[in-house]
């Protein structure tokens, strides 16, 4: 039976490691001058080389005629190894053998002198899957094993193996492998195997790899066996369901430009086609990345083609850094899920680019008036007569019209007036009826609902808990919000008793009016206009544990009792 191409190809020298020059370098090293760890620590993503470079390792340090830190892959020793049949070399999974008994088993064969080499080599691969127990079995072993054996321990996880373990090791990190040196290395094994491959179908590999050089291997291979020896771009392409680049880097710019219906059309496309959707989501990403460096004066970072950059020089050019920005936020989160073909994220994206922000909400009067009138300023005295107030008036309090909204009005930040005070004009009679019996104008509040998207909420989500607000005004410093229902508004009292959610909630406020408002929530009562005062916590766990409420003190009904 053929080798696979990863395993035909593994590299055979330290030299033939590629990208991992950093930790190469120091086991060469350490081998010509016989400085050799009794325990190492191999850390790094998949497909990047730990697993081969232990190998080699294993065939230096017993190697009978190393050249130069090397193996030679010529004497009974190397051979043993290259052919797999070492009794030196000892390969353990430690995700099917990471018991405690697996690890006495190994602690007790370890001072079994070589058959053949110098050293006795152990590469456990996966070593965060062993389990705790087995760990601590293996802690005294790795700070004294024996002369003649070296530990080589291998994981994708470092963050899962004990402070302990790594301690008594000599640690490498290997890095993932730039697209460069996996598209030099497919070019090498399309060389070896008389494989015609297009440069740009290597790229394209390299590119979906993610910097696993197995990965890009392997995918090579499936691509040989289907289109036998020619591969092209387009082959690449419908195996693995990429979507054209040019469509990526089309819908980008119709993002940049705000172009909503052509960039519908594109993703629609892509979906029609029955392209992978998370693919050419990364293709997206991949552009949007190019045109932030290219915005940013960094160009030179690009690893896209020629046509390819000028292309997104030209879209930087016609736009913002700020707008860059703000789509690669807005397609960062926007990734299909694994089992969804909805494209309702990515299109969610593009119009969220494509809408203007808000902008800052400023009363200011339909018509210019030719002489403003200026407003006579209420008493002091009047404004803090003691006395009942209600809540909210029934009638507008009689405004003065567009004339009030004076050069020193337009140059502050809209502030909603109590409603006992008249308040300045909104845009047209329906914002001045709004503004004038204390309602939050409905631009600030469809502007509150956005912005409080982006909070980060201790439990629940901020805005569809507003939602279901039914009338929401002002009352002097405080901003009164009803709701619907109880439930939901005891839930956004649990938000504001918390100190940093009220925080978030009082500054997306402010952001939105300009004002520093208090918060008061409080429930409709639909059958008389009365509002209900948010019960307490205790309250609302006895009603979850069953209890009914038979009278509340302080209500209207109490008080007339």
């Amino acid at each position: 039976m053929p080798e696979v191409f990863y395993r035909k190809w593994r590299p055979r020298l330290l030299a033939d490691v590629r990208g991992q020059e950093h930790v190469t370098r120091t086991l060469r090293q350490a081998v010509v001058q016989g400085r050799m760890a009794h325990a190492y620590l191999f850390c790094g993503p998949r497909g990047t080389g730990k697993t081969s470079t232990a190998r080699i390792l294993a065939k230096a340090v017993s190697c009978l005629e190393p050249r130069d830190g090397e193996p030679c892959n010529e004497c009974r020793t190397c051979s043993a190894v290259n052919e797999a049949r070492s009794m030196d070399l000892i390969e353990i999974d430690a995700a099917s053998h990471r018991g405690i008994d697996d690890i006495r088993s190994l602690r007790e064969k370890v001072h079994f002198t070589p058959a053949e080499g110098a050293f006795k080599v152990y590469i456990v691969d996966e070593v965060h899957m062993l389990t705790e127990p087995a760990f601590n079995a293996l802690l005294k072993t790795l700070e004294e094993p024996p002369a003649h054996a070296i530990f080589i321990l291998a994981t994708t996880e470092a963050h899962k193996v004990p402070a302990t373990v790594v301690s008594r090791c000599q640690r490498f990190d290997f890095h993932r492998l730039s697209q460069e040196d996996i598209e030099a290395r497919l070019t090498e094994l399309c060389e070896g195997e008389g494989i015609r491959a297009e440069s740009q179908a290597l790229k394209a590999l390299a590119r979906s790899s993610a910097g696993s050089l197995r990965d890009a291997e392997n995918l090579l291979e499936q691509l040989v066996v289907s289109h036998d020896s020619d591969v092209s771009l387009a082959h690449v392409r419908e195996m693995l369901g990429m979507g054209d680049d040019e469509i990526a880097l089309a819908l980008v710019g119709h993002v940049l430009r705000g172009e909503a219906r052509e960039g519908l059309e594109a993703i629609s496309s892509v979906a029609e086609r029955g392209l992978d959707l998370r693919r050419f989501h990364r293709q997206v990403q991949d552009y949007l990345r190019g045109l932030l460096l290219v915005s940013a004066g960094a160009g030179e970072l690009l690893e896209h083609s020629p046509e390819a950059a000028q292309a997104l020089t030209g879209i930087a050019q016609a736009t913002t850094l700020e707008r860059v920005l703000r789509a690669v936020r807005a397609f960062e989160g926007a990734a299909p899920r694994q089992d969804e073909l909805s494209t309702l994220s990515l299109e969610l994206a593009l119009l969220d680019c494509c809408l203007e922000p808000a902008p800052p909400i400023r009363p200011q009067a339909e018509t210019p008036a030719p002489a403003p009138a200026p407003r006579a300023p209420q008493p002091r005295a009047q404004q803090q007569t003691p006395g009942p107030t209600p809540a909210r008036p029934t009638a507008p309090a009689p405004s003065a019209g567009p004339a009030r909204a004076t050069a020193d009005s337009d140059a502050q930040q809209y502030r909603p007036q109590p409603p006992a005070t008249p308040a300045l004009a909104g845009n047209g009679a329906h914002g001045e009826q709004e503004q004038a019996d204390g309602r939050l104008p409905e631009a600030q509040w469809e502007a509150l609902l956005k912005a409080t998207r982006v909070l980060k909420p201790n439990k629940f989500n901020i805005r569809a808990l507003l939602l279901d607000c039914s009338s929401r005004y002002t009352e002097d410093d405080t901003l009164v919000l009803e709701f619907r229902t109880r439930p939901n508004m005891e839930r956004l009292q649990e938000e504001i008793d918390n100190p940093d959610g009220r925080r978030q909630i009082q500054d997306t406020v402010r952001s939105v009016t300009g004002v520093q408002y208090n918060l008061r929530l409080c429930l409709a009562d639909q059958g008389a206009g009365r509002t209900v005062a948010p019960r307490g916590h205790l309250v609302r766990a006895a009603r979850a544990m069953g209890a009914q409420i038979v009278q509340e003190a302080g209500t209207e009904e109490a008080q007339n009792e």
